[in-house]
C-alpha cells in the first residue's frame, strides 16, 4: 500500500487511552522542565521520558491507522525491476549514511562516556521507528488538507524542520539526550546532515510512496546518531558516570 492510499482512520479507544496516558506524563516531565534543567543528567529519567515521547508517536500512529498500513506498504514488482528506483534507492541511503555516519558525529562531543553499544542501538531503533512513524501521520494529514501534492513533501519540510529545531533545543537535548552538541558545527550539521537527510527521504517518499522505506530511513539515521553520542544504558543510572 503506498502511502498516498493510507486513509486517517477514527481513533480507537483503546490507542486513545494509551495516547492520553503517554501525553500525560510527557507534560508532566516538561512542566518539571524548569527544575530538572538544573540538575545533574540523569540517565534513568532520560530513558522514562524517551519511552512516554515514543509511547506517543507509537499510539498517534496507530490510532490514526498509518502503523498497521506500515506493514501492507512495500515496494511493487514494477519498482523493484527499474533501474532508476535502485538508482533513488542507493542515492538517498548514501546521504543519509555520509550525513549521520560522518558529518554529524564530527561535529560531536562524548565527553568521555563509555561507549554502551546495546544500549545506543536500542534507543536509536526506537527513536526511529518512533519519530520516522510520527513524520508520516503528519504527511497523510496533510495529504487530505492541502490541495496540490506538490505541497505535501514542502509542506512536510517546512513543519518537521521546525518541529525538530524546536523540540530539541526546548526540551530533548536537555532532559533526554546527554550532552553532546559542539556549537561550532550546529550550523554545519544543519545545512550537511539534518537538511540534505531530510530532504531526500521525503523526496523519495512522495516518488516512490514507500511508506516502510521513509521510517527505516529515519531510523538508520537515528540509530547513528546514537552511536555517535555514545546514549548510556540504565545501567550507568546509579553513578551517572555519563
Amino acid at each position: 500500500m503506498p502511502i498516498q492510499d493510507i486513509e486517517l482512520q477514527p481513533v480507537l479507544p483503546v490507542w486513545l487511552a494509551i495516547l492520553l496516558a503517554a501525553a500525560a506524563l510527557l507534560v508532566l516531565a516538561m512542566l518539571a522542565r524548569a527544575k530538572w534543567g538544573q540538575a545533574r543528567y540523569d540517565v534513568a529519567r532520560a530513558w522514562g521520558l524517551a519511552g512516554c515521547y515514543f509511547s506517543v508517536c507509537f499510539a498517534i500512529s496507530g490510532a490514526l491507522g498509518v502503523l498497521p498500513a506500515l506493514f501492507t506498504s512495500s515496494s511493487t514488482w514494477a519498482q523493484l525491476v527499474d533501474a532508476r528506483w535502485w538508482l533513488g534507492l542507493s542515492a538517498v541511503l548514501a546521504i543519509v549514511i555520509i550525513a549521520y555516519g560522518f558529518v554529524w558525529p564530527a561535529g560531536t562531543q562524548t565527553h568521555g562516556r563509555r561507549r554502551d553499544l546495546p544500549a545506543a542501538l536500542c534507543f536509536g531503533t526506537l527513536w526511529g521507528l518512533s519519530e520516522g512513524q510520527l513524520f508520516l501521520c503528519l504527511w497523510v494529514a496533510l495529504q487530505l488538507l492541502l490541495p496540490a501534492g506538490w505541497l505535501v513533501p514542502v509542506a512536510s519540510f517546512v513543519l518537521i524542520a521546525t518541529f525538530s529545531a524546536l523540540w530539541h533545543s526546548k526540551f530533548w537535548d536537555i532532559l533526554v539526550t546527554p550532552e553532546h552538541n559542539d556549537p561550532a558545527w550546529n550550523l554545519r550539521k544543519v545545512l550537511f546532515a539534518h537538511v540534505p537527510s531530510l530532504a531526500t527521504t521525503l523526496c523519495f517518499l512522495a516518488l516512490t510512496g514507500n511508506a516502510g522505506l521513509f521510517v527505516l530511513f529515519q531510523t538508520l539515521a537515528l540509530v547513528l546518531s546514537s552511536v555517535a553520542m555514545r546514549m548510556p544504558g540504565l545501567k550507568l543510572s546509579k553513578d551517572h558516570r555519563t
